[in-house]
This record gives C-alpha cells, sequence and structure tokens, in this order.
C-alpha cells in the first residue's frame, strides 16, 4: 500500500481503478491503487508516458469517478455524491495547476486569481487581501493589471499558482507544472511549490522531471497503471 506518514489523510483510496473501453477492448489506466496523501505532505508521481499518472491525478481531483474501489477525499466517500456535490467539494478545497496554465484572456492577472473568491462568494474587501497577498508571495503584484498574452510563460504559471492557492485549499494537483517552461522558469515555480508546501500546503504533482520531483518528499511511481515504487523522504 502507497502511504503517508501519520498525518491525517486528506486522500485515501483503496483498490480504485479506471477502464476504458473501447471497441469491445477493455483496458486499465489504473489498476488496483492503494493511496494515501497526509496533510502537509508533497507528492510526486512519476512514470513513463500511458503509465495512469494523469488518469490518478483526475480521479484525485474528482474530475474522474473509478470504475472500481472507493476514495475517500478529506474523510469524504465520494462514490456517496452526486455530481453536483463533489463539485462543491471541489471548490474552495481543492487547487489546479496546469501545465497549459489555463488563464482567462479576457480576465487580468488580478482577476484571474479573484474568479473562484467570486465564486465562493468571499466579500470584495477579502477577495481584495487575499488576492493581493497570493500576487505578493509570488512577486507578481507589478504585473496584476496585465492579461495572460502580456505575460511571459513563467509569470502565467505564477499568475495559475497564485489562482490555485488564494482560496487555501486542503490540496493542490499540478499536473506537469513546468511542462512549458524553461529551465530557468521551472526552478523558479519549483521553489514556489516548495515554499507554499513549507507553510503547510499538500500537494501532488504528476510529473517527468526528477528535478521537478527532488522538492517533494515522496515519490509515486507508476508502471501500467500500477504502484511500482513508493519512496518516502521526509524532510
Amino acid at each position: 500500500m502507497t502511504k503517508s506518514d501519520q498525518r491525517p489523510a486528506v486522500v485515501r483510496m483503496q483498490g480504485v481503478c479506471k477502464y476504458h473501453y473501447t471497441d469491445e477492448i477493455e483496458t486499465a489506466a489504473v489498476n488496483g491503487i492503494d493511496l494515501e496523501i497526509g496533510t502537509g505532505e508533497f507528492a510526486a508521481i512519476m512514470g513513463p508516458s500511458g503509465s495512469g499518472k494523469s488518469t490518478l491525478l483526475n480521479l484525485i481531483g474528482m474530475i474522474d469517478d473509478p470504475s472500481e474501489g472507493q476514495y475517500w477525499f478529506n474523510g469524504h466517500d465520494t462514490a456517496q455524491l452526486s455530481r453536483r456535490e463533489k463539485a462543491q467539494l471541489r471548490k474552495g478545497n481543492m487547487g489546479f495547476i496546469f501545465q497549459s496554465f489555463n488563464l482567462i484572456d479576457e480576465l487580468t492577472a488580478f482577476e484571474n486569481i479573484e474568479l473562484p473568491l467570486i465564486y465562493l462568494k468571499v466579500p470584495a474587501k477579502e477577495r481584495r487581501e487575499r488576492v493581493e497577498n497570493a500576487l505578493s508571495s509570488l512577486e507578481m503584484m507589478h504585473r496584476q493589471n496585465h492579461y495572460p498574452q502580456q505575460l511571459s510563460g513563467g509569470q502565467q504559471q505564477r499568475v495559475a499558482i497564485a489562482r490555485a492557492v488564494v482560496t487555501e485549499p486542503a490540496l493542490i494537483l499540478a499536473d506537469e507544472p513546468t511542462g512549458n517552461l524553461d529551465s530557468e522558469n521551472s526552478r523558479a515555480v519549483m521553489e514556489k511549490l516548495s515554499h507554499f508546501h513549507q507553510q503547510g500546503a499538500t500537494i501532488v504533482m504528476v510529473t517527468h522531471s526528477e528535478e521537478d520531483a527532488s522538492h517533494a518528499e515522496r515519490i509515486i511511481e507508476l508502471f501500467d497503471g500500477k504502484t511500482l515504487l513508493s519512496e518516502e523522504e521526509y524532510l
């Protein structure tokens, strides 16, 4: 079983499988995963292309549902929740960072970061304070009124990180967060993620980069949808 240490589990999976069907052929993208991610842990998911990394991240993020097995998020049995209830549970409890940034072009950096707080109906004064704090922590206050197309790739990813952390979620999910960045910007982004982890954030990151994975406490390696290796290096 792939486990965290004794910290309370944010993510707990037992026997989770995800099957895909094409032309009557069944393929197990994720095959019998047992997994725990503890509060405040930084875990990296690694493996070759097609090993099930992104599928597992989508299952953790409740973007997709398991075909078999059980998944508890923050103590909630997700199998008992409707699609709407899962969306409500995700809102404010999960922050997503994508390889392609996924910023809204028509919104400024400030407005992109503010958007999840608007969905949570956070009062305007508190929204401004929290967005400004997030921008400051990522050294992006001077770019708050710029639109995504006016920002470099590294700056866009910093805005995406700020958007993910501004709600103070129970879990941050990062899918190849440095995949579209050069080495200098990659290092800067990973330093920022490490900083938030040191402040207590729980992070699960999919990556092909051994350098990026070195920032994590634990490496979960997948092969053919199964856990091949769990390596724990608590700092």
